[in-house]
């Protein structure tokens, strides 16, 4: 079922107002590409707060509704250079929330 402009901005502002109050930066998509980024600085070399993050980000990006992609950011030499660097990105790919991500764009 697809969704309608009204549910599409609603959901935007939700997911805007999650990420907002848990302090993320939104990077939002470019053109036709349907990938979503959030990003957050921590203390350099700070493990614990990283997997905390980690796992911020993924229930935050697990909330979207996007299907067929993945979700990545921190694997291999991108956790070094996190924790290395203080600061944790993780992206969402995927198809179904089109409307959604466009809403975002606008509200941003």
């Amino acid at each position: 079922m697809k969704s309608n402009a009204p549910d599409a901005v609603i959901r935007a502002r939700n997911f805007l107002n999650r990420a907002k109050a848990l302090n993320w930066n939104i990077g939002v998509p470019q053109d036709h590409c349907q990938t979503i980024s959030i990003s957050k600085s921590f203390e350099k070399g700070n493990n614990d707060e990283l997997c905390r993050l980690e796992s911020e980000a993924h229930e935050l990006l697990g909330s979207l509704n996007m299907k067929g992609g993945s979700m990545w950011g921190l694997d291999g030499v991108a956790r070094l250079s996190a924790l290395h660097h203080g600061h944790c990105r993780m992206c969402k790919s995927g198809s179904g929330e089109v409307r959604m991500l466009r809403a975002l764009k606008e509200l941003l």
